[in-house]
């Protein structure tokens, strides 16, 4: 008796997980900049990396991706809704590195973006309050995936590495 086994298949949902990286990539390689794809999720797709004078800088900024064929169903007035897991926020909340949620729009090949820690010091708003499994963000309509948010990206990142006292004493 021959065992019957399945097929793998690809899903629309790894082929617009894919669309909104390469989306993303293709703004980033304009700025002269690298972005990495991180093979195990745990809760960032990819790391961008910036240079000066093509070398590369210091830090980095982590990209979480979201995407849909159907962005009609988030959309509100002025933003759009997307509910993420707490247990996302909570990595992404503690992260000192700038994390970036990006919602790609399939259809009309289009991001939104969000500077996640930036949003929730914005809005007052701790972990500690939250007391669902889901937490639902924001993407503000105007936050739109460019080489003008790229730079953004970076600028978010060389101020977060300005606070940072440079005489840190590792521990081992």
């Amino acid at each position: 008796m021959s065992k019957k086994y399945s097929k793998k298949r690809r899903t629309r949902s790894h082929i617009i997980a894919e669309l909104s990286a390469n989306h993303l990539e293709y703004f980033v390689l304009l700025c002269g900049f690298s972005i990495e794809h991180i093979e195990k999720d745990y809760g960032y797709d990819l790391e961008m990396y910036s240079y000066n004078n093509d070398e590369v800088e210091n830090g980095l900024v982590y990209i979480q991706l979201k995407s849909t064929d159907n962005i009609e169903r988030y959309e509100r007035k002025e933003h759009f809704s997307y509910p993420v897991e707490k247990a996302h926020l909570e990595i992404w909340l503690n992260e000192p590195m700038p994390v970036i949620i990006v919602f790609f729009d399939a259809e009309k090949e289009i991001a939104y973006w969000l500077y996640i820690q930036a949003y929730f010091e914005e809005k007052g708003i701790s972990l500690k309050t939250i007391n669902q499994e889901t937490f639902t963000i924001h993407f503000d309509k105007k936050n739109i995936v460019n080489t003008k948010a790229i730079m953004k990206w970076k600028k978010y990142k060389d101020n977060v590495l300005s606070q940072i006292d440079r005489y840190i004493k590792h521990h081992a």
